[in-house]
């Protein structure tokens, strides 16, 4: 049987605000490869510091077998897993680690609390490995002969600012959230902080959400009924004690999506992320943030950070945060095994795909090469795309010209990963898809083993599209760099000329007020509180760059006419308005603002912002503010 239990713990310091917004970057392969050669199965997974170089590692313990190994960091990938200690006890895989720094030294220690397991003496204590920065020894005593229950979510974190990890219990059945202090030698007396805190089933978190050095609590009402679905509630350590739990977010992370609590900003507060698109292997998963302002986290609208690959069951559901590139800012991991052949004898193999927290734009340029003085590209020579499945399956590339309908299809195309699951493997090289300057195309990888594709080779069947991207091609422009499977189209990004003048032909165009660009389409709906996060960013640009695919440039610039100098006074999706103006999902009208019918946007706005916010609002002009 194949399991993997995810634990995260999150240590980063502050770090000064910066000039340009932060988002995660396109996801990189961080590979994993076991020193001793065993399946990856029946482990339990943690990232944390573990050398006190800045950088999360990922620690692996096998329950079973009682090894535990550590990757180290080595900044832009993982280190073959070495071997840190082969005497912790053998469960059946209900234990808990967790890499917290205990004692003080900088160095994140090993906390293991059984849980319940059995073959665990005690059955229920916190047993503490101090870490080296080369192996961990275990103390031969507990630290706490009488803690974390199995019904109970245990967490190590510095409750009280004394630079010493300390454990809190929530008791989802009752209510009481227990702590028990770190001394640097143990854990001290057992001691309710809150009487009723995370119950039920809210998810259950620790964060330092003010940033004063000590832990917060926090519950996330995932699946709560009626108006307290999406709450998000905080009770702050005194240090002594939790306070009683203020409304933190009125509507965050719900039903499946997974909450995660970090600092990605780097200023020293937690912030909370949901991962979304769970269970739907034809859906790229998406990754929305909130930050906080010490007091609650911010943005009404959680904004999106990051879409991510498509993944599959084998591999799916287990997220972390940690900062595993030393900025002090906490990254989005994925990880999971990925099964083997069942006709080999290979190994499952662990992978991990990082998306790095980051200020600066994916430029599409390969890796090692030197971006551009200037970031904004007028259009690409041809397209070197890499198949970087994360399931290693075949795709095929399609070419297709958006004005003549033209189309080229090459493939199937192998997967290029090496022995060590890196992609690209750097031996074989990618495939070269040839552009005529001058013209705009749309890039799709189509998988056809994808759920929903039945084995077709069709980019347009939306089930098969594994990846998309527009370029612009131009004879003496740089080559674009498609990874398709772990990094977004990151040439399509920085493709500003996708201009309207260009692409509409005998189009009529819009004031000159109102931008012709997409990402400067982007930046105007940003300003009028129109929000963009739900679909896919990247892919959302090419949209507004192709009036004569979909009709969301036109819709967009009639928006921004309508809202003027003014903006909405609470968020509305764009892909919600222009679905309930147009809901035919193959839609290539209206291609002008000419062609909008105004009272009809008018219509499909309020409907989306009601059903958003809860309204009944029936005046366009209520939901505008100067």
């Amino acid at each position: 049987m194949r399991a993997i239990i995810l634990l995260v713990l999150l240590a980063v310091q502050p770090l000064s605000a910066t000039a340009a917004p932060l988002h995660f970057r396109a996801g990189q392969r961080w590979t994993a490869t076991d020193a001793r050669g065993p399946a990856f199965t029946n482990l339990t997974v943690a990232f944390g510091d573990v050398n006190g170089d800045g950088r999360a590692d990922m620690v692996l313990y096998a329950w079973l077998s009682g090894i535990v190994t550590v990757g180290l960091s080595t900044g832009s990938n993982f280190s073959s897993p070495a071997i840190f200690a082969e005497n912790f006890p053998r469960t059946s895989g209900l234990g808990i680690i967790q890499i917290a720094d205990v004692n003080g030294d900088g160095k994140g220690d090993l906390v293991f609390m059984p849980h319940g397991a059995d073959n665990v003496p005690g059955a229920a204590n916190a047993q503490v490995a101090l870490s080296s920065g080369t192996k961990f020894t275990l103390s031969p005593q507990p630290w706490n002969s009488s803690w974390c229950a199995e019904y109970q979510e245990c967490f190590a974190v510095d409750l009280n600012n004394d630079k010493r990890a300390d454990l809190v219990a929530f008791t989802r059945r009752a209510g009481p959230v227990f702590t028990s202090l770190s001394t640097g030698g143990s854990f001290g007396a057992n001691a309710i902080w809150n009487n009723f805190f995370c119950v039920n089933v809210e998810i259950c978190a620790a964060g330092d959400v003010d940033g004063d050095g000590r832990a917060d609590a926090i519950a996330f009402k995932r699946t709560a009924q009626g108006v307290e679905q999406g709450n998000v509630l905080i009770s702050k350590s005194t240090g002594t004690a939790f306070a009683a739990p203020q409304l933190g977010h009125g509507f965050f992370c719900i039903i499946s999506e997974i909450c995660l609590v970090g600092d990605v900003s780097g200023d020293g507060k937690a912030d909370i992320v949901a991962v979304k698109g769970l269970g739907r292997s034809d859906l790229n998963m998406e990754a929305l943030v909130s930050l906080s302002d010490g007091n609650r986290f911010i943005n009404p609208s959680p904004m999106i950070w990051g879409n991510m690959l498509r993944i599959t069951k084998d591999n799916a559901g287990f997220y972390a945060l940690a900062d595993v590139n030393g900025d002090k800012r906490a990254d989005l991991i994925q990880y999971g095994v990925l099964p083997r052949p069942a006709n080999t004898s290979e190994a499952d193999k662990l992978i991990a795909t990082v998306f790095a927290t980051s200020d600066q734009p994916d430029t599409g340029l390969a890796p090692g090469t030197p971006a551009p003085a200037t970031p904004t590209y007028f259009g690409w020579k041809d397209v070197k795309a890499y198949n970087c499945a994360i399931n290693e399956e075949r795709l095929y590339f399609w070419t297709i010209d958006v004005q003549t309908g033209e189309r080229k299809s090459v493939g199937p195309v192998d997967a290029l990963y090496n022995e060590n699951v890196a992609c690209p493997d750097g031996r074989d090289p990618p495939t070269t898809l040839s552009l005529t300057a001058g013209r705009t195309y749309r890039i799709v990888a189509v998988l056809p083993s994808a759920t929903g594709c039945e084995g077709r080779n069709d980019p347009d069947i939306v089930a098969c599209g594994y990846s998309t991207l527009f370029v612009l091609a131009k004879a003496d422009g740089p080559s674009c760099h498609f990874y398709v499977g772990g990094a977004a189209a990151g040439c399509a990004l920085n493709a500003t000329t996708f201009k309207l003048r260009r692409q509409a032909g005998d189009a009529q165009l819009p004031a000159p007020a109102i931008p012709q660009t997409a990402d400067g389409l982007l930046s105007a709906l940003t300003t009028a509180n129109v929000d963009y996060s739900r679909p896919d960013v990247a892919e959302l640009r090419g949209w507004l760059g192709n009036p004569m695919y979909t009709p969301y440039p036109a819709i967009s610039q009639a928006l921004l006419g309508l809202v003027g100098a003014k903006q909405f006074l609470a968020p509305v999706y764009i892909d919600v308005i222009a679905f309930k103006y147009e809901p035919n999902q193959n839609a290539t009208r209206p291609r002008t603002v000419a062609e909008v019918d105004i009272a009809r946007l008018k219509a499909a706005v309020l409907a989306a912002s009601n059903e958003r916010h809860g309204t009944r609002q029936t005046d366009f002009a209520q939901l505008l503010t100067p």
